[in-house]
């Protein structure tokens, strides 16, 4: 067996771990982006001290459920609550605004013309 052998085995070895630390360390956060991924899509089960999260196609049966009218208790329900009643609160400010033209309009005409000073 040569001599330069037992070194060129310690530098192959010493190549190869470092390589690896090298590919851990530029993978791994890959890898833990991933992961999170996954359990953000998947939904994590309650753990001690941690409550459950819900997987990605429960949160948009929520959401869902709050964009489609169901007699009341959705978000879609109560936007088209406010958007009546602003209809109506519009109706009533054009009726007033008509009647104080009016009475407006009855007080020039019972007064008559001013003359400026």
């Amino acid at each position: 067996m040569p001599e330069w052998l037992p070194y060129l085995i310690i530098t192959v070895i010493v190549i190869l771990v470092g390589l690896a630390v090298w590919l851990g360390k530029v993978v791994w956060p890959f890898v833990r982006k991933l992961n999170h991924f996954v359990d953000d899509v998947a939904g994590e089960p309650a753990r001690s001290g941690v409550p459950a999260r819900p997987g990605l196609m429960e949160r948009v049966a929520l959401i869902e459920h709050e964009v489609k009218t169901n007699h009341g208790s959705s978000l879609k329900d109560a936007v088209k609550r406010v958007e009546q009643t602003q209809a109506k609160q519009g109706e009533q400010l054009d009726e007033q605004s008509d009647q104080l033209a009016a009475l407006h309009d009855k007080y020039a005409a019972d007064t008559g013309p001013t003359k400026p000073e």
